[in-house]
């Protein structure tokens, strides 16, 4: 992490100078990544370690290559949590190895990282239990994230917490693009497809969230109405490839029907197993049926309005719904 370019530059550790330490750095290192308030750190603790790290800078007027500068480091004895050392060597490097590796085998950074997992795959309130389970294989497994992982898909509360999160504006954008088959080529221009998804999504930028605690992750941050509105745009434009449509290729409205002539609630019944992933329900078929302003009983065949230009209507029918919006 300290040898990072963006982490250097967004957190100020190229300022570092030597008797001078930037803080920023330091301090997020502590909160945000490691082992977080909980685990009683001090605010002198927060100064030792931007002491620790100070010298690794970046060539902001060469190359933007992180490197070492040993007369920025600054010396003197540091103290955080249980970490000590008498800082007395110019060179840095080896402590602020040592340093790392003490903060991410600590038992406080193991349920850092489980309490994000678990909120970001399971639930805004997921249990101490399922925390304390994620942490012990952290550790136990020597910091492996992928371990982590594994036993968080076969723990009863992920198994059971499907549609207990909101989809982010990425995700959603993702997912979208997903079931509608999108078919995405090599990016020409600006107006392309790989390009223009940057903001097609309505929402806040990919990776350029303001602050450095990283977007958030809790359903009431996103399910405004703003959000919501700007998801449904998003759902209109991918639904009849209005938008973005430049090198990408959409599948038309046609290819979705499975068979000559079916009835209409058997079609819906088929796009929400394509789309939603099962069948349909009575709420589906109402809400497809008040939008397009047909019947349940009508024969569907090539001709029909919503194999034409009622296909959107229907399709973001389902794009909307909470199916599609929680995961």
């Amino acid at each position: 992490m300290h040898a990072a370019p963006l982490d250097a530059l967004y957190l100020d550790n190229f300022r570092s100078i030597k008797g001078a330490p930037n803080e920023n750095h330091g301090r997020e290192l502590l909160e945000l990544h490691t082992v977080g308030r909980a685990s009683g750190y001090t605010e002198a603790m927060v100064k030792d370690s931007a002491k620790i790290l100070s010298g690794w800078t970046v060539g902001t007027t060469t190359d933007w290559a992180v490197f070492y500068d040993q007369a920025k480091h600054t010396t003197g004895p540091v103290t955080v949590l249980e970490f000590s050392d008498a800082n007395a060597a110019s060179d840095g490097r080896e402590l602020a190895e040592r340093y790392l590796r003490f903060l991410a085998n600590h038992p406080a950074t193991a349920r850092t990282i489980a309490r994000k997992l678990a909120l970001r795959f399971v639930s805004d309130t997921p249990s101490d239990a399922l925390v304390e389970v994620l942490a012990a294989t952290y550790l136990s497994s020597g910091t492996d994230i992928t371990a982590m992982l594994r036993q968080l898909v076969i723990h009863p509360e992920f198994v059971g917490s499907a549609g207990r999160k909101v989809r982010n504006t990425v995700d959603d954008l993702v997912a979208t693009a997903r079931v509608l088959q999108v078919e995405v080529h090599t990016p020409t221009r600006n107006e392309s497809f790989a390009r223009a998804i940057a903001y097609a999504h309505k929402g806040i930028l990919l990776w350029q969230w303001p602050r450095p605690d990283g977007a958030p992750e809790r359903n009431a941050d996103w399910a405004s109405a703003s959000r919501m509105l700007g998801s449904f745009r998003m759902h209109w434009n991918m639904a009849g490839g209005y938008y973005p449509k430049v090198d990408a290729t959409y599948k038309t409205a046609r290819w979705w029907l499975p068979q000559r002539r079916l009835r209409l609630d058997e079609y819906v019944d088929h796009m929400c197993r394509m789309v939603l992933g099962r069948g349909s329900t009575s709420r589906d078929l109402k809400a497809v049926c008040q939008a397009t302003g047909r019947a349940p009983g009508e024969i569907v065949t090539k001709d029909h309005p919503l194999v034409r230009y009622l296909f959107v209507r229907m399709v973001v029918c389902l794009l909307d719904s909470p199916s599609h919006m929680s995961r």
